[in-house]
């Protein structure tokens, strides 16, 4: 036997608290507090839309029963504003959660500058020579390896192989563009996780702990996403409503029907 929506709901929502805790928790072991910088506003962006796609979530548990209970109106009235309803919620549900992974990547992006070391100009041209006499004489089967373990040196020559230069650098190679990508992003993570470990730069190493418990969020994201899917589809399976609404009942229809949604606090 299927599970009730209310059910469905209830589960869905204790997910997203689990989820939740664990983010708070990443960060208390990590001894973090308020995101540095413009990626503070980015985060507080992605935590108040998850909020919101909650709050959708319970919305829409709430007044589709109403619409569906309400005897006043036929049937065939109710299944139409119910498949409404249920239609403008997916719709606003899937705006918000594109934004919060819109933001989640902005704000990857600027904790990675942050957490990166920053070369000097003035000593750049030595750095670049070093690093190619490092490169060209590596095995080109161990490249990869060879520039991660630069990056972590967090020196001039870890600067340069974890920036755009590295990645210049593996295309004038020769090697195929996913590869390129590949060894890049490993030779970042790796000089992330050194900054993460380092003491001497507190910014940087706040700014890479920081992007680890961005994975955390996500998984938020991906619990608040999976449970507002699995909202939708318990509505429809137990109303049996169809996924394509009538396009003669607008949304003032579905609010003098009972489908008024619920506020939003946060």
């Amino acid at each position: 036997m299927a599970q009730s929506t209310k059910d469905v709901l209830s589960t869905m929502l204790a997910a997203t608290a689990s989820a939740r805790t664990a983010y708070a928790t990443a960060k208390t072991e990590r001894g973090l507090n308020r995101v540095p910088g413009s990626a503070r506003d980015l985060v507080q962006a992605v935590e108040r839309r998850l909020a919101e796609v909650e709050s959708l979530m319970q919305s829409a548990g709430a007044s589709v029963p109403s619409i569906m209970s309400n005897v006043r109106v036929y049937p065939e009235g109710r299944k139409a504003a119910a498949q409404a309803a249920v239609a403008n919620v997916e719709r606003d549900i899937a705006e918000k959660t594109a934004a919060a992974e819109e933001a989640i990547i902005a704000a990857r992006g600027v904790l990675t500058a942050a957490a990166l070391r920053r070369i000097d100009p003035k000593r750049e041209a030595l750095a670049r020579q070093d690093a190619m006499m490092i490169l060209d004489r590596a095995d080109p089967r161990t490249r990869a390896e060879v520039m991660s373990r630069l990056a972590a040196r967090q020196d001039d020559v870890g600067a340069l192989v974890a920036s755009e230069w590295g990645r210049d650098y593996l295309t004038a190679t020769g090697e195929p563009a996913p590869l390129v990508e590949a060894s890049h992003t490993l030779t970042v993570r790796a000089a992330i996780e050194a900054a993460a470990a380092q003491d001497i730069d507190a910014e940087r190493r706040e700014a890479a702990l920081h992007l680890d418990t961005l994975d955390n969020l996500h998984g938020v994201r991906d619990s608040v996403t999976l449970g507002a899917r699995e909202v939708i589809e318990s509505l429809r399976s137990e109303y049996d409503l169809s996924s394509e609404p009538r396009d003669d009942v607008s949304e003032d229809d579905v609010k003098a029907m009972g489908g008024e949604p619920a506020p939003m606090q946060f």
